[in-house]
């Protein structure tokens, strides 16, 4: 992608910039770890792991391990949360369709390589990392990107004061935006 921009006339090569939205909050650092040649990154919001078993361990109380489906009360408390939690529900059908996973058991398999543990610091372009202060699902998580970043990084917390706390910021967009393009702005435009 960097090597077609770079052949556009319209475009100016020293200023290129990724943003990664949602599961892009995980997709665009990886990338940029591996593309020096990016002027920019922003993680909104940021994403150090989607290894759905360790979501799934932080769900149940049990931040920083791995979840053992191997047990039967894991498949039960999985589906008690299914159950009363729509955004739950949503986020494992929706990653089992994106992952082509035919169980929970399989999402967890297929999402383990998912991490920016030892990648994330290999990032040297300047990052943005977003947090939307009420994302449960993904809590903890932008922080464990911004602590693993070694080059110049900026930490931009959303809040419920800004009604922008939930996940990506829904409800602020155009609040989210200004924020994230002045910042933007100003990596770009520094001299």
């Amino acid at each position: 992608m960097v090597d077609y921009l770079m052949k556009r006339p319209e475009v100016i090569s020293d200023k290129i910039a990724l943003m990664g939205i949602s599961l892009g909050g995980y997709l665009a650092p990886r990338a940029a770890a591996y593309e020096h040649r990016l002027a920019a990154c922003i993680a909104n919001d940021g994403l150090f792991s989607f290894q759905v078993g360790t979501i799934a361990a932080g769900l149940s109380g049990k931040a920083g391990g791995k979840f053992d489906l191997s047990l039967p009360e894991s498949e039960d408390f999985i589906s008690s949360i299914m159950a009363k939690d729509t955004g739950i529900r949503w986020g494992i059908e929706n990653g089992q369709f994106t992952f082509s996973a035919a169980n929970l058991e399989e999402l967890v398999h297929k999402t383990e390589p998912f991490t920016l543990e030892g990648v994330a610091e290999q990032i040297q372009c300047p990052v943005l990392v977003c947090e939307a202060e009420h994302d449960h699902a993904f809590a903890g998580q932008p922080e464990r990107l911004y602590n693993a970043l070694k080059g110049p990084k900026t930490y931009m917390k959303f809040t419920a004061e800004d009604s922008a706390e939930e996940h990506c910021h829904f409800g602020a967009l155009k609040l989210a935006n200004h924020r994230i393009f002045t910042w933007l702005d100003q990596v770009l435009n520094r001299d």
